[in-house]
């Protein structure tokens, strides 16, 4: 299942997993050049990722801590960032309606701050969710994508919304040599937009971690 969202994300510097838990997407895709972050506000998982060469792990409040997190980038980075959010799923449309997390968000008060939080973002958005009216109709504009994936109980039925347009519409032609040079592109851009953001960046989260 994870690969069908790796093929949906568009070229990124910066990829920031939000409610990280055991992302497969995270732990699979190729890394983004500039910074890998894994948030999550379980301590156990939070120091799993810490474990893993690459990722800065911060245990944090998703919802909370993600728009102090941007804004602490540059303005010339922000618009390639990609925030990818696997939040506990609303209680109402879980199988069984069983508690699955040591950090839950039961509430549809928290997921309605959540989805006003993701829509007032600067920043590239995958969220995914199950099918459901609350996030059909708060994401209204977002593009959305359906697939099928084993979850804890059984086989279901996933959505992903997207604030931006499919991959191909970053590319100027469907010839093979432009859609090499577009996603080079993005990544030399660590070095021509902001030297050093690597290092930058890594120590601007763990500021951020802390205050």
């Amino acid at each position: 299942m994870y690969q069908a969202i790796i093929n949906q994300i568009p070229p990124h510097l910066v990829f920031i997993s939000g409610f990280a838990g055991n992302c497969g997407v995270l732990a699979n895709k190729r890394p983004a050049s500039m910074a890998n972050i894994a948030i999550d506000l379980d301590t156990s998982v939070s120091e799993a990722w810490k474990e893993i060469p690459g990722i800065i792990s911060l245990n944090q409040d998703t919802t909370r801590f993600i728009p102090d997190l941007i804004k602490s980038y540059p303005a010339d980075i922000i618009p390639h960032i990609y925030l990818f959010l696997d939040p506990p799923y609303l209680k109402s449309v879980r199988s069984g309606g069983g508690n699955y997390y040591k950090k839950e968000m039961l509430d549809q008060d928290q997921h309605e701050v959540l989805l006003d939080m993701v829509q007032q973002l600067p920043v590239m958005v995958g969220l995914v969710h199950y099918p459901c009216d609350l996030y059909d109709r708060s994401l209204t504009g977002w593009r959305t994508i359906d697939f099928t994936g084993r979850t804890r109980s059984g086989t279901r039925t996933e959505r992903m919304y997207m604030n931006y347009p499919p991959r191909i519409s970053y590319m100027t032609t469907d010839t093979l040599a432009t859609i090499i040079e577009s996603e080079n592109s993005i990544e030399r851009a660590e070095t021509t937009l902001s030297p050093n953001l690597s290092v930058w960046s890594r120590w601007s989260a763990i500021t951020l971690s802390r205050s």
